[in-house]
């Protein structure tokens, strides 16, 4: 086999285990919010929760057979925000506010992209709010124009967590945020944060015009 050609498939390979890890990543938390929303008797976020698997899955098999990911299209990000709201995983210790702009605005997007950014920002907030030593728990999701604001009353980063995550540099462990980050280069949009410990975090992705 050509050198080049042996390369090329390591790195499909390579870029497929961490497609393939990010998907595991999602599907199991929507796969948890499906019992959640069960056990709460509530159907329809049930059955969304269900469908975002679908999707997840079936994005990864088109990667893994090939197949050109599908072109950005408009989309009113309120809309997608507000489908996505009724299946977003915040327990009841936690208040989640969220504030939609007045007149749509179409950005080009991927539906179900946007759907992981939603979700995994949410959770993360989640995380961060449940540890911030405070009653007060608050995530607040905004929807206005092309941009998405997603934040928190959390524990907050330190700057030097700050200038790791605008290096390119995700903070801690988890994966949330590498498909956060994977998912907003993909949509060629923006990302900025702003953090203050004991204060809280702001996560701002602003997405192109259509």
């Amino acid at each position: 086999m050509p050198a080049t050609k042996q390369y090329s498939q390591l790195n499909h390979l390579e870029a497929l285990g961490l497609a393939n890890a990010g998907i595991v990543h999602d599907v199991n938390n929507q796969l948890m919010m499906v019992i959640n929303h069960l056990e709460d008797g509530n159907m329809t976020a049930a059955r969304y929760s269900a469908r975002n698997c679908a999707s997840f899955t079936e994005s990864l098999l088109d990667f893994a057979k090939g197949r050109q990911t599908p072109p950005l299209r408009a989309l009113d990000l309120t809309a997608v925000v507000a489908v996505n709201a009724v299946s977003l995983n915040v327990p009841a210790d936690v208040t989640l506010c969220l504030e939609m702009g007045s007149t749509p605005a179409a950005i080009l997007g991927d539906f179900t992209g946007i759907t992981r950014i939603l979700h995994n920002l949410v959770s993360n907030a989640v995380k961060a709010v449940r540890n911030n030593g405070r009653k007060s728990r608050l995530v607040t999701v905004s929807a206005v124009g092309c941009e998405l604001l997603v934040t928190d009353n959390g524990r907050g980063m330190s700057d030097e967590e700050v200038e790791h995550f605008q290096a390119g540099q995700p903070v801690g462990d988890g994966i949330g945020l590498r498909i956060v980050m994977d998912q907003v280069d993909k949509h060629g949009a923006e990302m900025f944060v702003k953090s203050h410990p004991r204060l809280g975090t702001a996560f701002r992705i602003k997405f192109q015009e259509a």
